[in-house]
């Protein structure tokens, strides 16, 4: 229970850690050269742990923090579409719609398709574990950028930073409860926030 309430506290700076991005995006009134995409792609992970932490009564800290991950999303890609330009608009209200449309055909298969509690637990950690591979794989565009431009003005380095903490505490929180559909996605995640700080670092000026 510790390791989940210091999970939950740390993924709530994880959640917080863009919002100089979108103070920057409000403030230009323009969403410039950053993506909706890890943040559609973080929304739709975060409501398939929401729905997995209802059916797996043993993960209660997974519900909490990531209700409250759903609702920061969505404030983010709101924002994201105010400022967007048309073309970027009609994109993430794609993304968007392809979020609501998965969410829902998973929840209606498992619920009439998997009769017993404990398959539907597998089968919905199964796919909670692969979009929550997605979501560290998300800045992969924002790692290239970077590279590409030697320049780390579009990674915060507070990002990379909350995101190795998330993946640690995680994957101990994981690792206590026996849970490999927790622990997995976090020994990727730890990679690449290691990478991404190493990125920072060599091109930070």
């Amino acid at each position: 229970f510790v390791v989940g309430l210091l999970g939950n506290i740390v993924s709530i700076m994880l959640f917080f850690s863009p919002m100089p991005i979108f103070y920057r995006i409000v403030k230009q009134k323009s969403t410039e050269g950053f993506s909706c995409m890890p943040y559609t792609v973080a929304l739709f992970s975060a409501m398939l742990w929401l729905f997995y932490g209802l059916i797996n009564t043993t993960v209660p800290l997974v519900l909490t923090i990531n209700a409250f991950g759903c609702a920061v999303e969505t404030v983010y890609i709101v924002i994201f579409i105010v400022y967007a330009n048309r073309k970027e608009r009609i994109l993430a209200l794609k993304m968007v719609f392809a979020d609501a449309l998965g969410l829902g055909s998973i929840v209606i298969v498992t619920m009439a398709a998997v009769k017993s509690k404990k398959h539907r637990v597998k089968v919905v950690g199964w796919i909670s574990m692969v979009f929550a591979t997605l979501v560290f794989v998300a800045p992969l565009s924002v790692m290239r950028k970077v590279i590409q431009t030697r320049s780390a003005e579009f990674l915060p380095i507070t990002l990379s930073v909350a995101l190795l903490l998330v993946a640690i505490i995680w994957f101990v929180y994981g690792f206590l409860l026996h849970d490999v559909y927790i622990m997995a996605p976090n020994i990727l995640g730890f990679m690449f926030a290691i990478a991404q700080i190493i990125l920072y670092v060599k091109y930070r000026k």
